[in-house]
Formats: C-alpha cells, sequence, structure tokens
C-alpha cells in the first residue's frame, strides 16, 4: 500500500497538482485492495524467479545451466521494470485494474524499448552517483524514481491523448 501511494502522490506531481503528506495517508488507505492485489502478484512472480535462479546456482556448473540463469536474471530485470511503469498506469486508466496496467506496461516497453531503456539506464547511472551521498538515496530515491517514471508514462501517452486515442499504449 505504501508504495501505491507514493505512485499516486508523484502522479499527482507529474500532472503539476498540488500533493501534501495527506494525500499519501489518504491513498494509502483508499487503495488498500488493488495495492495488495498489485503486491501479491509481484510478490509472487519475484520469488517464483528468485527460486529458479537459486536452483539454478545449485546444478553443475554446465553452459546451459549458466545461460539458464542468465535468463531468469534477465527476465527478472524485466519484470521490475514493467513493475516500475505499471503503477503510473493504475493512476491512468478509468478503473483501477491490475492486469490492464500490466498489459498497458508491457505495451509500453515494446512500443518504446529504447525511450525505457535509457530510461532505466540514466535512473541506474544517478543512483551509482548517488551512493556518494548515501543519505540523500537512501531518504529521496524511492521519490525519484516513482516521479521519473510517473512522467515517463505521461510523456508517452501524450500522442494518445492528443489524438483522442484510448488511455492504453
Amino acid at each position: 500500500p505504501a508504495t501505491l501511494a507514493l505512485n499516486e502522490y508523484c502522479n499527482r506531481i507529474a500532472h503539476g497538482e498540488v500533493a501534501d503528506f495527506s494525500d499519501f495517508w489518504r491513498v494509502f488507505r483508499r487503495n488498500w485492495a488493488p495495492a495488495w492485489r498489485w503486491g501479491g502478484i509481484n510478490l509472487a512472480v519475484l520469488l517464483l524467479l528468485a527460486a529458479d535462479i537459486y536452483l539454478t546456482d545449485r546444478q553443475s556448473p554446465e553452459t546451459w545451466v549458466i545461460y539458464l540463469q542468465s535468463l531468469y536474471i534477465t527476465v527478472m530485470l524485466v519484470w521490475l521494470v514493467i513493475q516500475n511503469l505499471a503503477l503510473p498506469f493504475l493512476f491512468e486508466q478509468e478503473k483501477m485494474k491490475v492486469g490492464q496496467a500490466l498489459r498497458n506496461a508491457v505495451s509500453l516497453l515494446g512500443k518504446n524499448i529504447g525511450f525505457v531503456f535509457l530510461l532505466e539506464f540514466f535512473l541506474l547511472i544517478l543512483f551509482a552517483l548517488g551512493t556518494l551521498a548515501f543519505m540523500l538515496s537512501l531518504m529521496f530515491g524511492a521519490v525519484f524514481i516513482s516521479c521519473a517514471h510517473n512522467r515517463a508514462v505521461l510523456n508517452r501517452l501524450e500522442p494518445y491523448r492528443q489524438t483522442g486515442g484510448e488511455t492504453g499504449c
């Protein structure tokens, strides 16, 4: 619920609205059920992938095992990127449907792979530099990631809104 509340808070900021700390707690209570639906799906997939990585690591170090483990790690990284894009979609949709937000995030990733890759690379570089200012990264890191992904989704949705198309990518 806290992650979802943080993303709605940042979504309001990305739309140019005024948001304060009381909005965070209001959203925290209001979106309890969708937040746990998203969290349950996310946790199940991450646990499955982590278990696959762990179990393949226990195999003999043959070439196919290394490739399989690399595939699991890649899928996990793509899943995490999809999660960062899906949360802003929850607030851009008419109804908060987790499945639709995930589909929209996959579509956005597929149609804008270069943009998403550069966004994630830029965030990774900023966090690597942020290790020099550890406390700032710790305090503001989640807010910065959430704001960056909300603004990225709004940026990619703008052409659809100008042509009167659907919100989905």
